[in-house]
């Protein structure tokens, strides 16, 4: 994978694309830290890539909040300490 400036990227979307048919993806940095992909799409399944990397976001968040739990522990907690927990968050304490 490659990464590309985002000004670059904007002055030369000619280069950026045909980048694109050999590298498959573009990693676009602002200051030099990545803040985008860029990656190719067919005008017929466009609609079912977008799905696709909503879906994988959704996949690496629910794996990050995951290790987060097993870092603070809450991975242990028994079912009746979640409940108190949603008790105690519901009532606002």
């Amino acid at each position: 994978m490659k990464f590309m400036a985002a000004g670059e990227f904007g002055a030369n979307t000619a280069h950026a694309r045909r980048r694109l048919e050999t590298e498959r993806a573009i990693v676009l940095t602002l200051r030099g830290k990545p803040f985008a992909l860029v990656t190719p799409v067919e005008a017929d399944t466009a609609e079912e890539y977008v799905a696709a990397v909503r879906q994988a976001r959704a996949g690496l968040a629910i794996d990050r909040m995951r290790k987060s739990a097993r870092r603070a522990g809450l991975d242990k907690m028994t079912m009746e300490e979640i409940d108190a927990l949603i008790t105690r968050v519901r009532k606002g304490n």
